[in-house]
């Protein structure tokens, strides 16, 4: 009889904290290591925030869509709260950025038998350049490409764009670093040209992330919630951790 008793407590008890645990819902891209389905807790970046949520008592869901469609998808629902991760050239109208919480740096990647030399985004224009579609691209960079009529060749995502460059059919690409190291050493179709890219001596910049959550009051409140309690060194520590274990 004891046995039944601290059972049914232990079942009351187990159910009624899950039953408080909130939903918080976003959409996600294809940006391994950092967002991946095929990747355990779906890439470091979700798992250093799925840490980050549990603290706060949210359990974090997300969606993955292509970039261009994650902004419209994140609007259209109610139940979603924005779209991960974002800079602040991603932020659109009906989205706020949260607190910068993760930096990394954007770089071209060249061929080793092409190095591109620039000191300008001006020195580019005499070059044929990739960019993934709903990327964007550093506004003075913007500014040049759109003054010279420079067209970057688009890609769906970040190997296809780094095998047009193995292929000669574009001269460089843009990427965030890691993501470039994870492709030429995880991807069967990129792993043959890993001797052949190398990625430029000079930074684009580098990108500080957070999340780009809705306008309407109650996600704005829960990005001030987030705000006031993520950690970006803890956040960070999660995802060193996770690429470590990933690596091993």
């Amino acid at each position: 009889m004891k046995s039944i008793l601290v059972l049914a407590l232990t079942l009351f008890f187990g159910s009624s904290a899950l039953a408080k645990r909130k939903i918080i819902h976003f959409v996600t891209i294809e940006a391994p290591p950092f967002m991946s389905e095929s990747l355990p807790d779906q890439g470091a970046g979700i798992f250093a925030l799925k840490e980050i949520f549990k603290k706060m008592d949210y359990d974090l869901q997300v969606t993955f869509a292509p970039l261009p469609r994650s902004k419209a998808m994140a609007l259209a629902k109610n139940e979603i709260s924005g779209f991960l991760p974002s800079t602040e050239d991603d932020i659109e109208s009906g989205f706020a950025l949260s607190k910068i919480v993760f930096e990394t740096p954007w770089v071209i990647v060249e061929r080793k038998n092409h190095p591109i030399h620039w000191k300008t985004g001006k020195d580019l224009a005499k070059f044929k350049g990739g960019n993934v579609i709903g990327y964007s691209v550093r506004p003075d960079l913007k500014k040049i490409f759109d003054k010279e009529k420079i067209t970057l060749e688009t890609a769906p995502d970040d190997a296809h764009n780094l095998l047009k460059l193995a292929n000669k059919r574009i001269d460089y690409v843009f990427i965030d670093a890691s993501v470039f190291r994870y492709l030429v050493a995880s991807d069967e179709n990129l792993k043959k040209y890993a001797d052949q890219l190398q990625i430029n001596p000079k930074s684009v910049k580098t990108l500080g992330y957070g999340i780009a959550f809705k306008t309407d009051p109650q996600n704005q409140a829960l990005m001030q919630e987030f705000n006031n309690k993520v950690n970006p060194a803890e956040l960070t520590g999660y995802i060193e951790t996770y690429l470590k274990n990933l690596n091993h």
